[in-house]
């Protein structure tokens, strides 16, 4: 099973996130244009607490940076995968599988509890 980056995207960190208001980047937006340029950082500008607009250097894959507004669905298209799709969603674990891992469990949940209760007293 071969799992990778679809086209070896890289994924923008967040410490090279800068977020400012709209007043603020009205007064240093030269300064800032330059500072995107040279540190290839990126600026996103916010209007009364709501992001707006982001600002990213020239040369920036666009696709390596998330638009997506909520988190359901921003990573479609990034993974590609030899499995299928009945692979994929199928359970790792069938019948007795599950049940002797689901005995398993409980006895030793039982077994600590049972250990708790004497130290309790």
């Amino acid at each position: 099973m071969i799992t990778k980056l679809k086209d070896n995207v890289p994924i923008q960190l967040k410490d090279n996130v800068q977020t400012i208001g709209a007043g603020e980047f009205k007064a240093k937006c030269l300064a800032l244009i330059d500072e995107v340029y040279e540190t290839g950082k990126t600026v996103i500008i916010t209007k009364r607490g709501e992001k707006r607009v982001m600002m990213v250097p020239i040369g920036t894959d666009l696709n390596s940076v998330s638009s997506a507004k909520t988190l359901f669905g921003c990573l479609r298209g990034m993974i590609e995968t030899d499995m299928s799709d009945e692979e994929l969603m199928s359970p790792a674990y069938y019948g007795k599988d599950w049940d002797q891992m689901f005995d398993e469990k409980w006895d030793r949940v039982e077994k600590e509890n049972a250990e708790a209760r004497k130290s309790e007293k």
